[in-house]
Order: structure tokens, then sequence, then C-alpha cells
């Protein structure tokens, strides 16, 4: 990732390589932004997670690699984090990556 602060309009330059040292090919791959927010009121919360961007990469052989280089995440109209001042509301993003395998799925935070 280039940097670790972003606004609304900008892109996320994600590069790496996938190792697939498995004898089972990756259907695809998927990298996702979410935005999680968290409601406090009243001595009870809330957790809502949403899908803000998903951008899907080609299937992977096995014994195979796949690179990413550059891949573009571009960072929607999104409300803030770190609000000052508000104790109800907390709201962050995590970048994730989805492997999708024939029978199951492996998500991987950055």
């Amino acid at each position: 990732i280039n940097k670790q602060a972003f606004v609304s309009g900008e892109n996320i330059l994600v590069s790496g390589i996938i190792h697939n040292e498995s004898d089972v090919k990756i259907k695809e791959c998927e990298l996702q932004l979410i935005r999680c927010v968290k409601y406090c009121a009243r001595g009870s919360t809330r957790s809502d997670k949403v899908v803000a961007f998903k951008c899907t990469q080609p299937a992977v052989a096995k014994e195979a690699q796949g690179n990413w280089n550059s891949v573009l995440v571009s960072v929607p109209c999104l409300p803030p984090s770190g609000l000052d001042g508000c104790n109800i509301i907390t709201t962050s993003y995590k970048l994730l990556i989805r492997i999708i395998l024939p029978e199951s799925i492996l998500i991987l935070q950055l």
C-alpha cells in the first residue's frame, strides 16, 4: 500500500504477489474496502460492516503465482473516521483480501 491515510477521490495503490503453493486453483481474489461503524447509546452497542469498494482479480493456477501491480482501489465518498468529541459513533476502515477457493474462502486483513 502506497501510504496510510486517504481522502475521498484518492486511489489506494495495492501491489503484491499471491503464491499459490497448493494443488488447488484459486478461483479469484477480491480486494475489499470495508467500512466498520460502531454505535454506542445507553450502555449498548451495535456494529455494522459495509463493503464500500470491491475489485476482483483473476484466478491463480495451482502451484503458480498471481501478481498485483498497483491495483487501484478508488476511495469513494465516505463518512470521516476519528471525529473529535463524538463518542456515540466510531467509524473505521479495513482493506481485506478474500482468496476464493473451490470449497472455502480465506480472508486476509491488510
